[in-house]
């Protein structure tokens, strides 16, 4: 009885591993269902994102790494995004696209790399890239990134945990 139970079991976990969607950029295929995301969504205006759905997307302002600025912010709650804008214009389209685990409703991955991760998971299946240290909003807040260039994006996990635990996604220089 024990052994059908732990084999249910397996099944079951195997199914719901199989019906969970992911999205993967990977760097041997340009275009693909992610990339194609990642697109759409850099031409997301500001005010486009405000209207987007009522009550879903709201407005912050997001630091940046090694920036003392703040940005606007817009979290788009349907698309589990954060669209970060270089200025307040209706009309600007986002300079950042943030992603973090909690949010990432679309399953954004790279190459299986997800926002959440440490940062030798990320390297185990992105590539061995230094982690560097660096600040946000001061040099007194420390944090720490890992980046990747594929395909003409820039991937940079961030983390204030010199780990990576709990590192966010920030995704920009998209190539049109």
């Amino acid at each position: 009885m024990k052994r059908s139970k732990v084999i249910v079991m397996g099944i079951l976990l195997l199914l719901f591993q199989c019906s969970c969607g992911n999205t993967d950029v990977n760097s041997n295929n340009g275009l693909n269902d992610a990339s194609e995301l990642i697109n759409q969504y850099t031409h997301i205006k500001r005010d486009d994102a405000l209207s987007r759905s009522e009550g879903d997307a709201s407005e912050d302002t997001t630091a940046i790494m090694e920036s003392h600025m703040t940005f606007p912010s817009v979290f788009v709650l349907d698309l589990g995004i954060t669209l970060v804008y270089p200025d307040y214009s209706d009309d600007s389209l986002p300079a950042y696209i943030a992603i973090n685990s909690e949010t990432n409703l679309n399953n954004i991955s790279i190459n299986g790399a997800l926002p959440g991760m440490k940062f030798e998971e990320i390297k185990n299946r992105l590539g061995d890239e230094e982690v560097k240290k660096s600040w946000i909003s001061s040099e007194d807040v420390t944090a720490y990134k890992l980046e990747y260039v594929l395909n003409g994006i820039t991937y940079s996990f961030q983390s204030y945990a010199e780990d990576g635990e709990a590192s966010e996604l920030y995704i920009h220089n998209v190539v049109d």
